[in-house]
């Protein structure tokens, strides 16, 4: 079974395959969060674009992903002091909360019903081994005044030696986000196609000739918001970055906390609350091709050992593409290519790194770059230099 609860629980919205030339501002390709988000924005300033989308929109990691919106990402601000130094860590808090307001406030100005709540986002340690890595990431909060507490041993709903906890984060359904993103588009006279995969991309004078079967986009800015970019253009993504799995299942049980958990712990597991009788468990990720069926059994095994599961009627995978320094390639593919804009690797944290990017290159191609963009700089090279990186890639050759 391969069935993303979100993506069974909502019917589908079609959305008509490209069938002539165009002639665009700005192409997007890729009709998922992010590539929706930044037509969004872009939306307040002109109609003159065109998202492009290989399949359904929202079918890829956008509608198969845990629903999570928060500024904890386990034990991330110790590895951004570690790799970047500096005020990184509270930039990357500060910008992932306002990006969960974002969202939020496009919720309601638009009536998008997706089951938007705020809740609690708890990083916890099921080992006492794993609680001195948890107290570094609470110190290096508290240095960062990041507002998260420390929780002691407990024993109720999820079994943790320590935790830490964030207030005031959300959770949603991100299909119906999606598809609710996708309509207020069209309200806004910008064309959705779906089944349009574009198959080549050539740089012509004053902008990029997109092929997508038997028909041409011409657009003087392309944005490619696919999961992995369609194009490299020498910017070395596959070696920058490493692809993960993660399985998801939903389950039937009685779980009475309503906040969002995820540890640090190998194997790694992520857990929200759907309803009453229904959590989202998610985690086990491992290397593309690198598990096997018996693996997988012991993946569910283990959700039955935790909870009393009277049935689990969802489960599936997802994909995504993690950087070796922590920190996604926003922009300019290039700076010889500074009109072909790339959104990549958010790391599993797509829902609130969609609104993110979005905003990033909408304002980019207005040229009144925000604040810190150069942080995700495309062109940068210190995801090639980590020890991972080089042990990952070495084992590629």
């Amino acid at each position: 079974m391969n069935t993303s609860y979100w993506l069974a629980q909502t019917a589908a919205k079609h959305y008509p395959k490209l069938q002539a030339d165009q002639h665009v501002h700005i192409a997007i390709v890729g009709g998922g969060l992010c590539g929706l988000t930044t037509a969004y924005y872009l939306s307040s300033i002109t109609n003159n674009v065109v998202v492009l989308e290989a399949d359904t929109i929202g079918f890829g990691a956008s509608g198969r992903n845990t629903g999570k919106l928060t500024a904890l990402h386990g034990a991330k601000y110790v590895l951004l002091e570690k790799h970047h130094g500096g005020d990184v860590p509270s930039i990357y808090y500060q910008m992932q909360k306002e990006a969960i307001d974002a969202v939020e406030g496009i919720i309601e100005k638009h009536g998008i019903a997706c089951g938007f709540e705020r809740c609690s986002a708890i990083t916890f340690t099921t080992e006492k081994e794993n609680v001195a890595q948890l107290q570094d990431e609470y110190q290096c909060c508290l240095d960062h005044q990041i507002p998260v507490h420390y929780l002691e041993k407990s024993e109720s709903f999820v079994k943790m030696e320590a935790g830490l906890e964030m207030k005031h984060q959300a959770k949603y359904d991100p299909y119906r986000y999606v598809l609710g993103l996708a309509d207020v588009l069209t309200e806004k006279g910008i064309d959705v196609y779906e089944h349009s995969a574009v198959t080549s991309l050539n740089h012509k004078e004053n902008g990029y000739e997109l092929h997508v079967g038997d028909h041409c986009v011409f657009a003087q800015h392309v944005v490619l918001a696919t999961q992995a970019p369609i194009f490299d253009h020498m910017g070395l993504f596959f070696a920058k970055t490493y692809p993960e799995v993660s399985h998801l299942a939903m389950i039937n049980t009685m779980f009475e906390s309503n906040a969002m958990y995820i540890n640090i712990d190998d194997p790694l597991t992520s857990y929200r609350k759907i309803d009453d009788h229904a959590l989202l468990c998610g985690g086990y990720a491992h290397p593309c091709a690198e598990m096997n069926p018996k693996d997988e059994n012991q993946w569910l095994n283990d959700l039955k050992k935790r909870f009393t599961v009277s049935d689990i009627p969802y489960e599936w995978s997802s994909q995504d593409w993690i950087s070796h320094d922590h920190l996604p390639f926003i922009g300019p593919i290039s700076k010889k290519e500074n009109h072909l804009y790339v959104a990549y690797g958010f790391g599993k944290w797509g829902n609130t790194f969609a609104n993110i990017a979005g905003k990033l290159i909408c304002s980019m191609i207005l040229k009144e770059p925000m604040k810190h963009h150069e942080l995700f700089a495309c062109d940068r090279m210190s995801s090639l230099f980590t020890t991972k990186s080089i042990k990952i890639n070495l084992e590629t050759v």
